[in-house]
């Protein structure tokens, strides 16, 4: 073979190598897209925006509360008005929600009739509060009124700072909370230091005795303990007074582990009934309407009887000078319901002597009361004679005036006489 055609195979051979090469073989490769080189950058989200509540300017926002909401709800809500004031110079105005057409710049505060505080409070537990916006609103939501202040306490706390003479909120705030509440099943031997949010926009403050060991296996008697006008307070001391001989009486006595009593405070400003004055000879319930705080009282009362393990044939009521006008209305009002009570030092509706059902009835009176007249006792009593009533006690003292708490409370077989009233 000449050396040229040696040159020529090694060529065609190289050519066929190198064409098989490219074919993988014989097989098809398919087409792949370009490969980009992956971001290593990492991916930052755009800050939240704030939204601005009050400049120097205006304030752009106004507060909504519901109609007829409890003092602690607008109390709270004037906070919050102050605050914007002291800082920016405006005012964030508050409205009542049936007053005011919804706005997209809102403070809702607790329950008002707009849709977006309905949708934030649902699910929360009574002790749970939530403070967000929904779009622009702003809304400070609670499972309760107390839950419902301290969101919006911590609200004023914590965010409502100025910064270069602005108030101004992240869209994106979200506060959650919880608050400590004392719950029916947690609560303590003795006194209980409370507030009850009744359905008419009260907050009532109570003292509730508890027995030692409790068992809710076991049903107990409960006193409605109702004090005087003398004693009405704001801080739940009513209890710690001098008339208040009878508790003083009971806490040492045999019954005190196995009742449970319920003390509600009534206000300053307020009364158990609706009266003008304490010395008309009779209570006229025919044509007056349930006080404010009576109707919250039966409330907690009805609420109680529900949550704890209380004998509904053995309630009780016991109150003093107004309290004892409230042991006349509750037993006007609701008759049936209790099983015995101790009206002192008042006046109630004779008219009203004949639906008093089965409750025993122990009246306690001074001769020489001039306060609250010692005529009104003898005419209820005379009026439940008549009414066919034989079970009803009459002690007088003679010479005494209106201040017979303690008389009472030391009243020989007083507790023993209670006690052993039953409606069945």
């Amino acid at each position: 073979m000449t050396k040229y055609a040696r040159i020529i195979i090694t060529a065609l051979l190289l050519t066929t190598v190198l064409l098989l090469a490219s074919c993988g073989g014989g097989t098809e490769t398919p087409a792949t897209d370009p490969v980009t080189d992956p971001v290593t950058d990492a991916v930052t989200e755009a800050p939240a925006k704030d939204i601005i509540i009050s400049d120097g300017e205006k304030c752009y926002y106004r507060t909504i509360v519901q109609s007829g909401c409890a003092t602690t709800i607008s109390d709270v809500a004037n906070d919050l008005k102050a605050t914007c004031y002291d800082k920016t110079g405006h005012q964030l105005w508050i409205s009542r929600d049936g007053s005011e057409d919804p706005a997209e710049n809102e403070i809702l505060i607790g329950t008002t009739n707009r849709p977006e505080s309905a949708q934030i409070a649902e699910g929360l537990k009574e002790n749970q509060y939530r403070v967000c916006f929904v779009g622009t609103k702003l809304v400070v939501a609670g499972g309760s009124r107390g839950a419902v202040v301290e969101g919006a306490k911590l609200l004023l706390k914590n965010y409502f700072e100025v910064d270069g003479g602005v108030i101004k909120l992240p869209e994106n705030l979200d506060i959650t909370g919880e608050i400590d509440m004392k719950m029916a099943t947690d609560l303590d031997s003795g006194w209980n230091d409370l507030v009850f949010e009744a359905s008419n926009n009260i907050d009532l403050k109570y003292q509730i005795w508890m027995p030692a060991n409790y068992n809710a296996d076991k049903e107990y008697p409960c006193i409605l303990y109702m004090h005087s006008a003398g004693v009405r307070c704001d801080d739940n001391s009513h209890i710690n007074t001098g008339e208040a001989k009878f508790l003083r009486n009971f806490e040492s006595g045999k019954y005190a582990n196995e009742c449970i009593i319920i003390a509600p405070c009534c206000p300053t400003t307020h009364k158990w009934v609706t009266v003008n004055t304490w010395k008309e000879l009779k209570y006229d319930f025919v044509n007056t309407k349930t006080a404010d705080y009576m109707t919250a009282t039966l409330e907690l009362f009805a609420d109680y009887r529900e949550k704890l393990a209380i004998d509904d044939n053995r309630l009780y009521t016991y109150g003093m000078s107004m309290g004892g006008f409230a042991v006349w209305d509750l037993l006007a009002r609701n008759p049936g319901v209790f099983a015995a009570a101790i009206p002192v030092a008042a006046a109630g509706d004779p008219t009203t002597a004949s639906t008093m059902g089965k409750t025993a009835i122990w009246i306690f009176h001074g001769t020489a009361d001039e306060a609250v007249p010692y005529q009104s006792a003898i005419n209820m009593h005379e009026a439940l004679t008549a009414a066919g009533r034989t079970d009803v006690k009459f002690t007088t003292f003679e010479g005494a005036g209106h201040g017979i708490w303690a008389k009472t409370a030391d009243t020989a077989g007083l507790f023993d006489w209670l006690f052993s009233q039953k409606l069945d």
